[in-house]
């Protein structure tokens, strides 16, 4: 179905949608799917509320001098291993960035500076809440999600934030897994044979393969020393 697939609804109510507008009135249909996702999001994020989040991503993304991490968690792997929820992860992700982009601290320091935002005060490249988002995924998938944390990095100019995930996974501009880092250089974009992206990634994947065999050692009770 065309509005199913435009749309991403259920069967169940997009054929409610065309039956109550018909399908030449493919934009009023769209119109009341997001109105009834969005009072049934609300209700339903409010009854998933309490349920223990344990699963989930985090996202990352570096553009010269900006890096953004997102933390997103839901109740299973099944959700966090789905399209829907990686596309969620993705937008809040780009929306954290473009945020960046438009709010750059005056007077940076000569060091790496990290801020903690808040879901709330967000919005994305339309102008819609970032909450609203969260809350019709919620609707959507049927699972408590939630966003942990969200850390936006600012380097001075000179600088560049280079970012990865392990396991990676993701898309081409947002790059995701249990596991990421980022790393500051400040180098010429080419030197020699081993240019600074290839340097940058390998730096990058270390401090993953870190950051998992700590996690590991905790997991079964080691030493980390």
């Amino acid at each position: 179905m065309k509005l199913r697939k435009r749309t991403g609804y259920s069967y169940v109510n997009c054929r409610k949608a065309l039956v109550q507008f018909g399908s030449e009135n493919i934009a009023q249909a769209e119109e009341w799917l997001r109105e009834r996702a969005k009072t049934e999001g609300w209700a339903k994020a409010a009854k998933l509320s309490g349920r223990a989040t344990t699963q989930g991503l985090v996202g990352v993304k570096s553009t010269g001098s900006l890096a953004a991490i997102v933390e997103l968690s839901c109740e299973t792997d099944f959700v966090a291993r789905g399209e829907s929820f990686k596309n969620l992860l993705e937008k809040l992700t780009e929306s954290v960035v473009e945020h960046m982009r438009k709010n750059i601290p005056k007077d940076l320091p000569r060091k790496i500076l990290a801020v903690d935002l808040e879901l709330q005060s967000l919005v994305d490249a339309e102008g819609k809440a970032l909450s609203e988002t969260l809350t019709m995924a919620v609707g959507r998938l049927g699972e408590n999600i939630a966003v942990r944390s969200i850390r936006a990095l600012y380097a001075p100019e000179d600088t560049c934030l280079y970012s990865a995930s392990h396991p990676r996974e993701g898309s081409s501009s947002v790059s995701m897994g249990r596991f990421v880092s980022v790393i500051a250089l400040k180098r010429a974009s080419v030197e020699g044979l081993f240019p600074t992206d290839r340097l940058a990634a390998q730096l990058c994947q270390v401090r993953c393969s870190l950051f998992f065999f700590r996690h590991i050692l905790r997991e079964c009770n080691l030493p980390s020393h």
